[in-house]
């Protein structure tokens, strides 16, 4: 064979295993499972990266903000003195799904105790504050704020105006900052923990994401645009971690439970189906 002939068919190969090639930008191909309009679900375990035998368990909660209410709830205020049925008797996630019934809730922002729910920096739960804002923490300058007008917003607390927000969260850090960027320094890939995340993506949905023990530098990884899920999230924000780390979904089996769901929180995010009438926090 020539020489010219064999680079021809060393061309040809070439070409080949590049179609045949996935994209790396593509992902894991998740596949969801709708639950209820604008919730559905998706159950992953992907590697941390391509030299490391460590894999991380996903489970994430998709959310259409047009078809679901979505909201805050301060878990120290939970039980309505008017109805004996409604008395509160943890401050747990467990107990937020028993007593206010959403269809989908994750923890919410720090607690200062495992034993008393104290929450750090702000929580706003329609339209009542419930803690105070945090401005001069530099591990908790994030928050999720959802607007009067439904738009969901994950950014630094300094680039949102939180008297816009009905109900917010802060916390931290943020794990992709705006437009996908990765929010972790790498000298942090050793610090592993289970984790509790919020996200969104570039069509505005929000996902409530819960995974087994990882660094937040792979995670971020992971769910950012190009990353190995798939998800194209554009911002994340840190949620409580570790112990305090659980989500819970109702669909036609029961109630799915992620993580601990029995944690003393300070805050809870909530999802409910369409149409629903809440009540404001005492």
């Amino acid at each position: 064979m020539s020489h010219f002939k064999r680079q021809l068919v060393y061309l040809g190969i070439s070409v080949l295993a590049t179609i045949a090639m996935p994209s790396a930008s593509a992902g894991i191909p998740l596949q969801y499972k709708k639950v209820a309009p604008g919730i559905e679900i998706s159950d992953a375990t992907v590697a941390v990266n391509k030299s490391s035998a460590d894999s991380v368990d996903f489970h994430l909660i998709r959310v259409n903000p047009a078809l679901v209410r979505i909201s805050v709830v301060d878990v120290r205020y939970l039980s309505n003195p008017h109805d004996k049925n409604s008395m509160q008797i943890a401050f747990s996630l467990r107990e937020v799904m028993r007593l206010i019934t959403p269809a989908a809730a994750i923890n919410g922002g720090y607690t200062r105790s495992l034993i008393k729910p104290i929450p750090t920096g702000l929580i706003l739960s329609e339209g009542k504050h419930t803690s105070k804002i945090i401005n001069d923490s530099t591990k908790i300058r994030g928050v999720i704020c959802i607007h009067r007008d439904g738009r969901i917003a994950i950014d630094e607390i300094s680039a949102i105006a939180t008297t816009d927000c009905l109900s917010a969260i802060q916390s931290g850090p943020m794990v992709i900052e705006k437009n996908g960027v990765n929010g972790i320094r790498k000298s942090q890939q050793s610090v592993r923990a289970v984790r509790s995340l919020v996200g969104i993506d570039q069509k505005g949905w929000v996902y409530l994401i819960q995974t087994t023990s990882a660094s937040l530098f792979d995670l971020a990884e992971i769910l950012r645009p190009g990353g190995a899920l798939g998800t194209g999230l554009n911002a994340v924000l840190n949620l409580d971690g570790d112990v305090d780390s659980g989500m819970m979904l109702k669909d036609e089996n029961g109630t799915r439970i992620f993580g601990n769901v029995d944690a003393v929180i300070p805050s809870a995010l909530v999802i409910h189906s369409l149409p629903y009438r809440g009540r404001r926090q005492k």
